[in-house]
């Protein structure tokens, strides 16, 4: 078992709303036996092609797909609150006065210092982020925002549930900052970067990819379906992924597990379903701990992916619960590895 431990320019599936209060403009994003551990590779920073410049497009009303909000100028002060907030400011060069995560800090593998900006943990303080006195609060659309609705900053909401939508919503902070150049430089890298990929591996046979981690109850495992962020985007690298909304039966969308599906791209279900599906080649999110307890179960070892040797344990903060378009470059990099380890060895 392998363990492991980044822009676009196809159009998105999704696309945002960039609004001139005087015009609209439609805006889409360009639009082994035992583990190993290996370096973490980080995000590659992209220098900025220009400092930001007041744009003549304000006002404006943005909208990342969960609400419009209208800004009056250009944001002279930002808080972020979430892993993919975070990420998408990271790969634009730009520091907010303060983010908060569930680490109190920057993801290591983001590869950005901001020496000046407040960390907060989740929920972040209301008092504090009021203290920052930030005029935009870019959010992912799972936090419960209602919390900083009092802060009186507008609040724009984003969430990623497909790859492309990371990029989409790196298009549109871009142009809110006056750092489009940025991000899109940025985007047309990942974009050269995934093609170069796909044209190494066009050759090789296909192969069926699951990607689970820790339940949220014991004897559960998490699921991303084919129609998430990490299913999407795994997909792209030329597997067939084996989990698919559309295959799910009534059994497995009971209980919350239907609005997981459609909401988020994910189920929980027991292991008996990674039994059913047997995918070839089995991505684990979690610890080598993690992968321990799951080979008590006996039917862990009628695996495919676990008698084949192609388990192989990612990070899951980078892998699942970051989203952002520079965790996107680091996962290609790994799971093309771990995919195709003659290709890329």
């Amino acid at each position: 078992m392998e363990r492991t431990d980044r822009t676009i320019g196809p159009p998105g599936r999704r696309r945002l709303a960039v609004v001139a209060v005087a015009a609209a403009l439609a805006i889409g994003a360009c639009t082994d036996g035992s583990p190993t551990q290996s370096p973490t590779p980080t995000a590659t920073p992209v220098t900025p092609t220009a400092m930001p410049t007041e744009a003549s497009a304000f006002p404006m009303t943005v909208d990342a797909g969960y609400g419009a909000i209208t800004l009056d100028a250009m944001p002279t002060s930002v808080f972020a609150w979430g892993y993919q907030p975070v990420d998408e400011l990271s790969v634009l060069g730009y520091e907010p006065a303060g983010y908060a995560t569930r680490v109190e800090a920057v993801p290591p593998f983001l590869n950005t210092t901001w020496p000046n900006a407040v960390a907060l943990g989740e929920p972040p303080s209301l008092e504090q982020v009021v203290a920052m006195g930030p005029d935009l609060i870019i959010s992912d659309n799972s936090n419960d925002n209602a919390a900083l609705e009092d802060v009186g900053a507008p609040i724009l909401k984003i969430r990623a549930n497909e790859y492309l939508q990371a990029f989409d919503e790196l298009i549109l902070i871009g142009q809110i900052l006056g750092l489009e150049d940025v991000a899109q430089q940025f985007s047309d890298n990942f974009k050269a970067k995934l093609a170069d990929i796909q044209a190494k591996i066009a050759a090789e046979p296909s192969v069926t990819v699951m990607i689970v981690y820790p339940g949220v109850e014991p004897g559960v495992l998490g699921m991303w379906l084919d129609s998430s962020f990490i299913g999407t985007l795994v997909a792209d690298l030329g597997t067939d992924y084996a989990l698919k909304l559309a295959d799910l039966g009534d059994t497995d969308l009971e209980g919350d597990n239907a609005n997981r599906a459609t909401s988020f791209g994910l189920v929980q279900l027991g292991l008996e379903k990674v039994v059913q599906v047997n995918p070839d080649v089995l991505f684990v999110l979690g610890t080598d701990d993690f992968v321990a307890s799951l080979a008590e179960n006996p039917a862990w070892a009628t695996l495919n992916a676990v008698t084949n040797d192609r388990v192989s344990v990612f990070d899951r903060d980078l892998w699942s619960r970051d989203r952002g378009p520079a965790a996107a470059q680091i996962i290609i990099e790994q799971a093309s590895h771990a995919l195709y380890p003659t290709v890329f060895p």
